[in-house]
């Protein structure tokens, strides 16, 4: 039974691929016991079909294991809770929902970014190789720099 919803649209994943993403994180109980439920519904773009990822995880697991940082680390945002020093993670998960839901928010925003930087950087590549390719398809031979696309 989730108590309180006040879900955050998740910005990155609308601004690079026009998807909807929504987070939200709230009290439930757990066989009898205090719980963190943590909800992540997206849409892709075109697409009329709703994703739903949630965990529901005891209060007393959840703080021990940093709050949202276990939820980065079971939803693959990051690859490990050793990255986080024990102090940090006791300060994360000791946060308020709304600041680990933008906990959230910012590390999935941040590897957005690097898996869109990486593919940029694929396609320049491929640019550059396309580019060589067809100089040396117009004027014979291999007469353009190997250090460009070689």
């Amino acid at each position: 039974m989730l108590l309180t919803v006040r879900w955050k649209k998740i910005e990155i994943s609308t601004k690079l691929l026009g998807n909807t993403l929504y987070a939200t994180i709230g009290k439930s109980k757990l066989a009898g016991k205090d719980a963190v439920l943590f909800l992540r519904v997206g849409r892709t773009k075109g697409s009329p079909d709703y994703h739903v990822f949630f965990m529901e995880i005891p209060q007393k697991t959840y703080r021990e294991w940093g709050g949202i940082a276990c939820i980065l680390l079971a939803t693959e945002i990051i690859p490990s809770l050793k990255s986080i020093p024990d102090d940090r993670k006791r300060q994360i998960a000791n946060a308020t929902p709304k600041q680990q839901i933008a906990i959230y928010e910012s590390a999935y925003t941040k590897i957005m970014m690097q898996y869109y930087k990486g593919i940029m950087m694929t396609q320049s590549q491929t640019l550059l190789q396309m580019q060589e390719l067809n100089y040396d398809l117009l004027f014979g031979d291999n007469i353009t720099n190997p250090g460009i696309g070689n």
